[in-house]
């Protein structure tokens, strides 16, 4: 059975959250239990950033706040204990020390409510830019009341070993029909009561997610997000959208529901500054409305669907941003990676497919994307509208490669330069895998790379036609390029001479060195790179020899695969 990856496999430390007022030295042996108030909400995480963490509860008589934690369970060196007495109760706590675990009791200011001894725990966050692998959970619309919620809170434990979801996704929608309080109450709160006692909930407000007027009776009241850069990213100055970085990943969450999205608009002004300031590893961007859906939602009809595609979706691009998750449709929609695609679903083109392939590790083999963060370099855009209800549709956009009637959860697994995702539909079972890989390759315009250059793309890919091999050389050198079937048998050669540093194209009209038309199937694309002596590379500069190429000192070049249909 698939496990879920996490950065511990036990209860070592590990990260996450907490804020605080003041810190007071107690004992929970000096304490005695307080059993006058129930908990009827919580606790749960919210508002999560480096070295801190804010922790919220409900309880059905006013009372007033204490909480209780320490890195050993049952034994809690820190609290909060404040008033005025209430029935909502927020903490923050503060300097938590990255990637460790925590336990934690919440009660009023003069012990633990008698309910809560068992303590619940959660783990700060990494440090930014860290490389430890680390899981996010993501799906959206689980906000119908029914037992679907719940399978999918009981398959993430049970694959992850029960460990929490180290990041959370939400994609709106949290709560059906208007988002009221007793809404969320029996549709968030109480199913998924679990993870959010252990990892801090980011969401993105969808249309069912309403803001009425009234204390604690919407969205924005429920949930505690970043506006001023306290978890990374730059200040939004607004809940509804924000980033967060974990790890070497940065999140950016999306208003696709309430803000305006003109190009002179506040939140894409924000975007755009947001994504430029940003030096992690990865770029994930969540919000509700799918710019690519025929499920039952159509994307060439709907406003705001149409706004996010047309508006949203190229800044993205520009940046080179690698994931992009939605809601609204109920079902599951996943692309290929791609690029470059606007207009209406008749309008996409295969020369806006970067891989056409399944990006599937067991299958075509993953997605391959520049380490360098690279414009245009291809994005996947995935739909997982699947959380509590499902509806059918055409599901027959040509930039979908994978369409999914079914209740289920996205998990995202993070490790290094290598990103991993799964769709579990309810009942654990496995229906989509893709992954995305970083690599050293001669990325379109870097600079940084050393001697052992990769192709970048095969475009368009698949087809029947020609195909256009790019690469992106910093050096001079002497360059092998041929291409093989899957058994490995050559089947042509495509270069074999002097190649100048720059971008480097070769055009393979899919057919054998004999001019053989060939039968459809995957083929890859490889050779060897000599650099010219004394040329600048990674490793510094040296005198070039008379004869100018070493031969060596050879490097393989990582292969790219090209599919005929």
């Amino acid at each position: 059975m698939h496990t879920v990856r996490h950065a511990r496999q036990s209860h070592a430390p590990s990260r996450w959250l907490f804020l605080a007022l003041d810190f007071l030295a107690a004992s929970l042996g000096d304490a005695r239990p307080s059993e006058a108030a129930d908990v009827v909400r919580g606790p749960y995480l919210t508002g999560s950033g480096q070295g801190r963490m804010v922790v919220r509860w409900r309880t059905d008589v006013n009372r007033t706040t204490g909480i209780w934690w320490g890195t050993e369970e049952g034994v809690y060196t820190n609290s909060i204990q404040v008033g005025p007495a209430s029935i909502y109760h927020k903490v923050t706590l503060t300097g938590l020390a990255p990637d460790t675990r925590y336990y934690y009791v919440v009660g009023d200011a003069t012990a633990p409510f008698a309910e809560q001894l068992e303590s619940q725990w959660f783990d700060a966050m990494p440090a930014p830019g860290s490389s430890e692998p680390f899981s996010a959970w993501i799906f959206g619309d689980s906000g119908w009341v029914g037992s679907i919620p719940a399978v999918l809170r009981n398959d993430w434990y049970d694959a992850s070993g029960g460990e929490h979801p180290d990041a959370w996704l939400l994609l709106g929608d949290n709560a059906y029909l208007e988002g009221l309080d007793e809404e969320y109450q029996a549709g968030f709160f109480e199913p998924f009561q679990r993870p959010a006692s252990g990892t801090p909930v980011w969401s993105t407000r969808g249309n069912h997610d309403g803001l009425l007027a009234g204390g604690e009776n919407d969205y924005y009241d429920f949930f505690d997000f970043p506006t001023n850069a306290e978890a990374g990213g730059i200040p939004s100055a607004s809940e509804a959208y924000y980033s967060f970085d974990h790890s070497n990943v940065h999140f950016i969450c999306l208003d696709s529901e309430g803000s305006p999205t003109g190009a002179t608009e506040p939140m894409l002004t924000w975007l755009q500054a947001d994504l430029a300031a940003t030096e992690q590893d990865w770029i994930v961007v969540f919000f509700h409305h799918p710019p690519y859906s025929k499920g039952s939602h159509n994307s060439d009809s709907e406003g705001k669907l149409i706004i996010m595609r047309e508006r949203v979706v190229p800044i993205l691009e520009e940046y080179g941003v690698d994931f992009v998750f939605s809601g609204h449709s109920h079902s599951y929609e996943r692309t290929y990676l791609i690029d470059g695609h606007y207009g209406l679903s008749s309008t996409f083109d295969e020369s806006m497919l970067v891989d056409g392939g399944d990006g599937d590790p067991l299958g075509d083999g993953p997605y391959v994307k520049p380490d360098q963060r690279t414009p245009h370099s291809g994005t996947v855009y995935t739909v997982v509208g699947t959380g509590s209800i499902i509806y059918p549709g055409d599901f027959d956009h040509p930039a979908i490669f994978r369409d999914l009637f079914v209740y289920g959860a996205l998990y995202l697994e993070f490790d290094g330069l290598t990103a991993t995702a799964t769709f579990h539909q309810n009942g654990g079972q496995i229906r989509d895998r893709f992954a995305i890989e970083k690599r050293d390759v001669a990325g379109l315009g870097s600079d940084s790379y050393g001697v052992s250059p990769a192709l970048v793309w095969a475009s368009p890919n698949p087809s029947s036609d020609e195909h256009r091999i790019q690469c992106f050389l910093t050096q001079p050198g002497r360059m092998e390029l041929s291409v093989f079937d899957s058994a490995g048998r050559k089947i042509t050669g495509l270069f074999d001479g002097h190649a100048e540093s720059g971008r480097f194209e070769l055009v393979w009209p899919g057919r054998s060195s004999d001019g053989t038309a060939l039968p459809s199937g995957v083929y890859f694309a490889k050779g060897s790179f000599s650099p010219t002596r004394g040329a600048k590379s990674a490793a510094g500069i040296s005198e070039a020899p008379a004869d100018g190429i070493d031969l060596r000192s050879a490097q393989p070049i990582r292969s790219r695969i090209v599919r005929i249909r």
